[in-house]
């Protein structure tokens, strides 16, 4: 964990803690499951840190299913402005899709090419190179061919020295 991680889960645990144990997070705690004000009243009688960890998990799963403008106030509520950085940091690593995958069942198949999360359908070309020149430094590039709709030859392409990961 970097530091401005460690800054941020600091400021949200202190936030969160004035707002529950005030009447500031009233307005959220409609929006929240039974389990979720459960484990708030147990972080209120035990404020640690894995317990505001499981609260955050359990907050947010709530939120999941809320329209984002909605998320936004009842995170605001709970743990100030500094919500979305709580979710940058540690929440939205958890959902990252990959950027890249290519995944081929036989070696006579066609590969399946996913990439920023949608499938790439019609591929003429693939090509992944990457190389190291020591354990941390390197390239990539990586070439995707496909037809769209019209007979459109589309490519998406990227090189990448310095390091191995977009």
């Amino acid at each position: 964990m970097n530091f401005q991680a460690l800054d941020v889960l600091i400021d949200c645990i202190r936030e969160f803690s004035l707002r529950v144990n005030s009447n500031l997070a009233d307005k959220a705690l409609p929006f929240l499951s039974e389990d979720t004000l459960e484990l708030i009243n147990r972080y209120k009688e035990n404020a640690t840190t894995s317990a505001f960890i499981e609260v955050v998990q359990y907050i947010f799963n709530d939120l999941s299913d809320k329209e984002k403008l909605q998320q936004k106030e009842i995170g605001v509520n709970l743990f100030s402005t500094r919500i979305e950085d709580l979710f940058d940091y540690f929440i939205s690593e958890e959902k990252k899709s990959p950027l890249l995958q290519i995944i081929l069942d036989e070696e006579h198949g066609v590969p399946k090419v996913t990439y920023k999360g949608e499938e790439i359908k019609r591929n003429r070309e693939i090509l992944l190179h990457w190389e190291t020149d020591t354990e941390y430094m390197g390239g990539l590039t990586y070439l995707i061919d496909h037809v769209e709709p019209g007979c459109i030859i589309n490519r998406i392409e990227r090189r990448v020295k310095g390091h191995a990961c977009d």
